[in-house]
């Protein structure tokens, strides 16, 4: 009897089912699905957040690649490259025009300026003991309600430099 009873009054009980995207870390500094007028925004602002870097170039050779250098004149420096599909986008005076729109970035830096980028992009305090321990790790993030994969990882070629990468899943 009392089967019957609990299952009569939980029967009118919504359930509202949840996705996995709603679980996901949102990241609140990003470019990616943006611009190069926002990827060159998003590097002052990055750049404000380490302390000692000046621009050293910006390697544009390449259309659809965009490397920005920095250096902090103690043989140390943060690289952050963009890579871009074009796509038509529409202005703001109603035109359609084809721009340049970021499909990858990805930041390389040694491991206390990387610290200060990572904490930057995921609004988060950790340690770079902590940035060690969750290296090799494939991260999904939610930006602007669309889902990217991150990765950070050691630097194979530059012993105690990492690359923070973004990218679409």
């Amino acid at each position: 009897m009392r089967w019957v009873l609990t299952l009569l009054l939980m029967l009118p009980v919504a359930v509202y089912a949840q996705t996995e995207d709603e679980f996901l870390p949102e990241v609140s500094a990003l470019v990616m699905d943006s611009t190069e007028q926002a990827v060159q925004k998003f590097c002052k602002d990055i750049m404000s957040k380490t302390v000692g870097y000046q621009p050293a170039f910006v390697d544009r050779e390449n259309v659809m690649l965009s490397k920005y250098y920095y250096d902090n004149n103690n043989f140390e420096s943060i690289k952050l490259e963009f890579q871009f599909r074009v796509e038509e986008v529409e202005m703001p005076d109603s035109t359609i025009r084809k721009s340049r729109i970021v499909k990858l970035m990805r930041i390389t830096a040694e491991l206390t300026a990387m610290t200060s980028i990572y904490n930057y992009i995921f609004n988060s305090t950790y340690t770079p003991e902590k940035i060690m321990a969750i290296s090799r790790y494939d991260k999904p993030v939610s930006y602007n309600g669309k889902t990217f994969n991150s990765t950070i990882v050691s630097d194979e070629y530059k012993a105690g430099y990492w690359i923070l990468s973004f990218f679409e899943l």
